[in-house]
């Protein structure tokens, strides 16, 4: 089962990441020079996609020493 979950992640480095990220607050903003501006609400929505180019194979054959001590084991 180890040698499975291994191979699992070695293989999952050979696609693309997805990342996202949320938040919300609530402020309140003293202004001098504008009356009457109170609290603030603020959201954030963020997302990122990576991707590692193999040019050299690394990936590769990271996942076929991975395939080989699974199906040794």
């Amino acid at each position: 089962e180890e040698a499975r979950a291994r191979y699992g992640f070695v293989r999952a480095d050979q696609f693309p990441r997805v990342d996202g990220a949320a938040g919300a607050g609530r402020g309140n903003l003293i202004n001098q020079f504008i009356p009457g501006v109170g609290a603030q609400d603020q959201y954030i929505l963020a997302g990122e996609v990576s991707w590692e180019v193999d040019l050299f194979g690394k990936l590769r054959r990271a996942g076929e020493a991975a395939r080989a001590e699974l199906l040794a084991t």
